[in-house]
Order: structure tokens, then sequence, then C-alpha cells
């Protein structure tokens, strides 16, 4: 469970997005920074009490050092402050939503100090994607595996039920069905970005439950979160097999007798 965090750029869009759930969930914050919007820095500081506040720009970090001199609230500046406000003691979680390449350095020193990352800096991946996907562990290395073993076991049993099922039908349902999760699953886009079908069948697909509970694997899982997602993917073998065992062979009369039809219109 995540208890406290600092928050990287909380003067941006997604850093007040950020302090407003933090805000709402009651989340202790142990820092903030900021570039050089000082006014909003403060505003936010005096709301949340956090222990440390970074400021990039050194002239800024004077003026609110100055703004924040009644409280007990320590000022940083520059780029090193960054890296401090990123592992500060007590910390749970650091939310990285600065913008550019100057998210690099306090991201790496907060997972080297075993920080979980909430990542919202594409730079930081651009300029050190293999560093970072390497420093990261899983929070459960063992539940990601099982839940790799179910995803690929449930997809594997699906795309042989309706290969074996509905012959050259079956195949091109399969990738049908591919092409649909891999839009619709919120594994390449979030989901509220979408249009209505995706964001309709999205609670539906087999893949949404997949990622669902290899994130939770990854990130750490909310009280059940983990194991109710991966009974929800393993509960999609229930019809697979279902139309694999019971169901297949009037299935396949049926499939025979309507390739039959079609042959005899001579289009195919």
């Amino acid at each position: 469970m995540v208890h406290s965090i600092s928050i990287l750029g909380s003067t941006g869009s997604i850093g007040r997005q950020t302090v407003a759930v933090a805000e709402h969930l009651g989340l202790n914050v142990r820092a903030l920074t900021t570039n050089r919007n000082i006014q909003l820095a403060e505003e936010q500081a005096r709301r949340l009490h956090p222990a440390f506040v970074a400021v990039t720009d050194e002239a800024s970090a004077k003026a609110l050092r100055i703004a924040l001199a009644d409280t007990d609230i320590a000022v940083g500046s520059g780029e090193n402050a960054l890296c401090e406000a990123a592992v500060l003691s007590d910390t749970d979680a650091v939310v990285t939503a600065v913008s550019g390449a100057v998210g690099l350095r306090p991201t790496l020193a907060a997972i080297e100090k075993g920080r979980r990352i909430a990542l919202a800096n594409k730079e930081t991946l651009v300029c050190a994607g293999d560093i970072l996907f390497f420093g990261i562990q899983c929070d459960n290395p063992l539940q990601f595996v099982l839940a790799g073993w179910v995803a690929s076991l449930v997809f594997s049993n699906i795309v042989y039920t309706l290969t074996v099922s509905f012959g050259d039908i079956g195949k091109a349902l399969a990738v049908v069905l591919l092409v649909m999760q891999v839009g619709g699953s919120g594994g390449t886009f979030p989901i509220e970005m979408t249009g209505p079908v995706f964001q309709a069948i999205y609670p539906f697909l087999p893949f949404t439950h997949g990622i669902n509970a290899m994130h939770a694997a990854m990130a750490g899982a909310y009280h059940m979160e983990y194991w109710i997602e991966l009974g929800i993917l393993a509960s999609y073998l229930i019809p697979s097999l279902a139309l694999g065992v019971v169901f297949r062979r009037p299935v396949i009369k049926a499939n025979d007798w309507i390739i039959e039809k079609l042959e005899s219109t001579k289009l195919i």
C-alpha cells in the first residue's frame, strides 16, 4: 500500500491532478517540485505541508524560500534538489511528472533507493529506457510469471478452439479477436483515449484482465485485486472449453454444411 508520495512537477498538468488525487485519498505528500511556478507551489505547500519543496530555477527558489519562511518547510534549488526530493525518507512512491530530460536523474535516484515509480515523463524512457527497465523489479515476480502463464493458456486455448471448431472461419475470428484486444484492452493507449466502441467492449476482453493482473504483480496489488483479475481471466476458459469439448461436433457439422452450400454457389 502507498501511504506517502513525492510529486516531481507538481505545478504541471499531471502534477496538479496528482495533488488533487493525493488530497482526496488523504496521502501524505513528502515533497513537491516545480521549475519556477512558485505561486502555485506555495499554495500547494501550505495545503499539503510537505517536508521539502524543490525549485529548479535558482532565483525562484530564493523567492519561495522567503515566502515559506513562516513554515518549517525546507526549500532546495537546482537539479540536485530534484534528486533530493525523489529520495526523501519515508516516501513510498515517486510521481515523475516533470517535463523533459530533467526527470532522468531523480527517477534513477528513486529507483536506486527502491522507491515505486509512477512515470509520466516520456523523455526519461527515451533517454534511458534500458536502464529503467533493467533497474525496475516486479513487486511480486512469482505472481507476474503466473499471470503470464494463465494469459498464455487462455489465449492459446481460445485460438485453438476457434480454429478446430470453425476451420478457416475460426482463424479469421481469432485474428479479429486479437485486433480488437490490441485496440480495446488499454494496452496500447489509455482506454479513455479510444473510441466509444472500444470503451464499451473493454471490460469483456481477456486482454484487459491479463494486463491488469500483470500491472498488479509489477506495481503491487490493492487487497485482492490481483487474484480477482486473474480469476476473471481464467474464467474465459469455461466457454472456450465448453465449445471445444461439448459443442464442437455439432458446430463442425454446421460449419461443414455452410462450406458445402457456399461451394455449391460457385462463388468460393
